[in-house]
């Protein structure tokens, strides 16, 4: 084989090597392009992932935080009846011991049997408590 033969042999080797080397370098670029393309879309689904638990967090914490306050409520209106209730028992007991005082006041006109003004004054006296 002739020296310009040998050198296009040489030359066409060299071409394919440089080819084949390109398409690696081709190749390789490609895949990292996908690879970062895919870690790129990994990234934003984790963080709309991320994001909606966040929410529902916030959502169950608001709730929460309703049902609370909800509870509360219940229990001020609870102890608010409660303490009216403990109030008008007291104001009705002191009716009971001021009506009970007075009829001892008025025991001695029972046993001399003037009866005449305790029908009247008693009705004054249970009025306010009926």
């Amino acid at each position: 084989m002739s020296l310009n033969g040998r050198i296009v042999i040489h030359v066409r080797v060299c071409v394919r090597e440089l080819e084949r080397e390109q398409e690696k370098r081709d190749l390789m670029r490609h895949y990292i392009a996908e690879d970062q393309k895919m870690r790129a879309e990994y990234r934003d689904r984790d963080r709309d992932r991320q994001a909606a638990e966040e929410q529902r967090i916030a959502a169950f914490a608001r709730e929460q935080a309703q049902r609370d306050e909800e509870r509360r409520a219940v229990k001020s209106a609870q102890n608010e009846h409660r303490e009216r209730m403990q109030q008008e028992v007291r104001l009705h007991h002191n009716y009971i011991v001021i009506i009970l005082h007075c009829l001892l006041l008025l025991l001695p006109l029972l046993q001399q049997q003037q009866l005449l003004l305790l029908g009247p004054l008693l009705y004054l006296l249970l009025s306010d408590v009926i």
